[in-house]
């Protein structure tokens, strides 16, 4: 399958966005759908706020008619209050799975901070849920439920150009050579999460957008579910076999990625701080789902 990685448009309705996450490129990424309203889908973070505008600037994507927050956690939406102060004036929708609300409106009740000092609130968040749709003229995306990376997790189904955009309810898969497991606190849910790659197998898409990284395409696509699962699988018995080790996130950082990812191109570009990072909140989410 072919990863699309760099901004701009990514089909006859699609940009990607790369919102250079803590000045990294290519670890996160956003998108628009443009038919006769724009859809802005997730909202990054607010520390990379003013380059997600300029790149939606320079895009043409602005004003946009919505924005849909994909899930609950934070680096999908806090650059949303910056977003819609430099659209002052334009009537924005947004929307989110009815779980995630009382959370983005008062992110306290998320339980997990996720080592950000000030998480901003967004009011006004209208529902959307399973089976929905948003109709930007002449294009529409279908709400879909995929749980267990958080409660509140949606997918988006765009029939036009077959593609589906699944945010972080699969997995992180910043390159072929890179999959993160969708592990993470405070509410990960294994049983759901397999529910979920198994409900994305049976829906009509040719190509797959992810929140951390970019866009799969190919007839081949799917096979990133399968890959999600064995990773999945097999990093939580990693986990559970070395439960007495989990304290020390620099032992299982190093021991995961020999095991796992020997070769991952992003750990050799970016470094073990970025390693370090995403075991340690996948630690958390691991040792929060077994109340341990």
């Amino acid at each position: 399958m072919k990863q699309k990685v760099e901004p701009g448009k990514i089909n006859e309705n699609t940009y990607l966005i790369d919102i250079n996450m803590l000045g990294i490129a290519k670890i996160t990424s956003m998108f628009a759908v443009k038919g006769g309203k724009t859809a802005l889908i997730d909202g990054g973070t607010s520390s990379e706020a003013q380059g997600i505008i300029k790149s939606l600037r320079d895009l043409g994507l602005l004003p946009v008619d919505y924005i849909i927050i994909s899930h609950s956690h934070w680096d999908h939406h806090q650059a949303v209050p910056a977003l819609l102060e430099e659209m002052s004036g334009k009537e924005v929708e947004i929307l989110a799975h009815p779980k995630a609300i009382p959370l983005l409106e008062d992110p306290s009740k998320v339980g997990y901070d996720f080592g950000i000092a000030h998480l901003l609130p967004i009011k006004g968040v209208k529902p959307i849920k399973e089976g929905d749709v948003v109709d930007l003229g002449g294009i529409e995306l279908q709400v879909i439920g995929t749980p267990g990376h958080t409660p509140d997790s949606i997918s988006l189904l765009d029939s036009k150009n077959r593609n589906i955009f699944v945010s972080d309810a699969v997995a992180d898969k910043t390159d072929d050579t890179t999959c993160l497991p969708a592990i993470m606190p405070p509410s990960f849910d294994p049983d759901t999460y397999v529910s979920t790659l198994e409900k994305l197998k049976s829906l009509d898409y040719e190509s797959m957008c992810l929140g951390h990284y970019g866009m799969y395409c190919g007839p081949d696509v799917k096979e990133i579910l399968d890959e999600a699962r064995t990773m999945y699988e097999q990093v939580w018995k990693f986990l559970d076999d070395n439960v007495d080790k989990l304290g020390d996130v620099e032992w299982i950082a190093n021991n995961a990625i020999e095991k796992f990812m020997p070769n991952s191109e992003t750990v050799k570009r970016i470094g073990m701080i970025f390693a370090l990072a995403m075991v340690h909140w996948l630690i958390d989410g691991y040792k929060m789902c077994k109340k341990l």
